[in-house]
């Protein structure tokens, strides 16, 4: 077969950009990218491996209208100048470009969205994501090769293949089928940053999907039929005891390893800001934000701070320390003022009580007022109208103060909640 007959021909070549689209799509939805934003580069394909349910799905179902449609053709029949396994590779190799196109393009959008790099530790699951949908055009070849009928066979395929991969591997509470979770990659973990997933992790899964579909197209090998149903046989049995007997003894999670420290770089002077080295190209966009909050939140009559770092990465404390989780390639400006004003705040654990307590006295009130001042926004919900008068009395005076007499007022709130506190013990 011509490689433009092929492409002419193969419902691959129409799926692609809408596969494309999807995965892309998919990939950068808030909820999916919650789980790879804040993680190191290696993070991004493991969280990727989950749209291996649509890839592969996608997959299948083309390669068995594509084995059907080949018997269907009589090609097979029209000379021995192309043998079984060339016309199966040929129409193998059109379908599995389709999966791994959509998982490339899923990997490309993710690193996109972050605005980060691969790394060296990210280069075997990137490989991992590209290969995982190859064995399941296999499957959905064979399945269309014999049944013959590919407006039947594309569609159960897919739902198979959708079925297999969403909840064959998560069906934890039967004892003795932990094993199908790791094969299925259903429960493929997204590793911290100083983290990233063991080579048992991805090698298990494509070693033993791999080794099926050799098992499956060893029915095309030119030997005798018994021969080829018993080796086929051996190849499959073996590949499924050998990943049961080694995924059985693993946690419901996927392995991971350390990778060592993670390095912080940092930019700026009081504060100085420090991110994990990831998010470096970030930093001056970090500083930038961050700068100009704490003199928004020194406005307001906060000290201010000489550091401001990532809690991930530095370990260092003090009271002019304030710590974060700075991550880049989201809506994170927000959610960045937010946990700068919560480190304005006096100790967690004082203030807290205060808050709880909400006296008499206004200094309850400090939480929301230097959301006020960054923000602009007025934040007070007392439960009691009188609270809610101190409040707004409170707020209204602040805003006329000076900067210096809004610190003193901050020095008084800070006292009052360590002596809350102290009362409370």
């Amino acid at each position: 077969m011509r490689i433009r007959t092929l492409i002419r021909t193969s419902p691959a070549t129409y799926l692609l950009l809408p596969g494309i689209a999807l995965a892309a799509w998919a990939v950068t939805e808030p909820r999916m990218a919650a789980s790879y934003l804040g993680g190191p580069p290696s993070a991004i394909p493991a969280s990727v491996v989950g749209l291996i349910i649509f890839a592969a799905s996608a997959t299948a179902g083309a390669a068995a209208w594509q084995g059907g449609q080949i018997v269907r053709s009589g090609i097979m029949q029209l000379g021995a100048y192309r043998t079984r396994y060339a016309l199966a590779a040929a129409g193998v190799a059109a379908c599995a470009g389709l999966g791994t196109a959509m998982m490339g393009a899923a990997v490309a959008a993710a690193y996109i969205k972050v605005g980060m790099w691969p790394d060296g530790w990210s280069l075997p699951l990137i490989a991992f994501c590209l290969l995982l949908p190859l064995p399941y055009a296999v499957f959905g070849y064979a399945v269309g090769h014999l049944s013959k009928q590919p407006v039947m066979a594309a569609p159960l395929v897919s739902a198979a293949t959708w079925v297999f991969i969403g909840f064959a591997g998560n069906i934890i509470e039967i004892p003795g089928t932990n094993w199908l979770r790791h094969i299925t990659v259903y429960a493929f973990t997204t590793p911290g940053l100083e983290y990233t997933i063991a080579p048992s992790g991805y090698l298990l899964p494509l070693a033993v999907l791999s080794s099926l579909a050799i098992a499956v197209a060893l029915g095309w090998a030119p030997f005798r039929r018994r021969v080829r149903i018993g080796a086929a046989a051996g190849v499959g049995l073996a590949a499924v005891l050998c990943g049961a007997t080694t995924a059985s003894a693993w946690d419901y999670t996927t392995p991971i390893r350390k990778t060592g420290e993670v390095a912080k770089a940092c930019a700026g002077d009081a504060p100085q800001v420090c991110v994990p080295a990831p998010y470096a190209d970030a930093l001056p966009a970090f500083s930038k934000l961050i700068t100009n909050t704490v003199n928004q939140l020194e406005e307001a009559g906060a000290p201010r701070p000489m550091l401001v770092t990532d809690s991930r990465v530095d370990d260092r404390s003090g009271p002019r320390v304030w710590k974060g989780w700075f991550t880049p390639g989201m809506d994170h400006a927000d959610t960045i003022r937010t946990q700068l004003i919560t480190a304005a705040l006096p100790q967690e654990e004082d203030f807290g009580c205060l808050l709880n307590q909400k006296e008499d006295e206004p200094y309850w009130v400090l939480h929301s007022w230097l959301i006020t001042a960054v923000e602009g926004r007025d934040t007070v919900n007392a439960y009691r109208p009188a609270q809610q008068k101190i409040a707004d009395t409170t707020i209204s005076e602040l805003r006329k103060m000076t900067r210096a007499e809004r610190s003193r007022w901050y020095a008084h709130a800070a006292q009052a909640a360590a002596k809350c506190q102290e009362n409370k013990r």
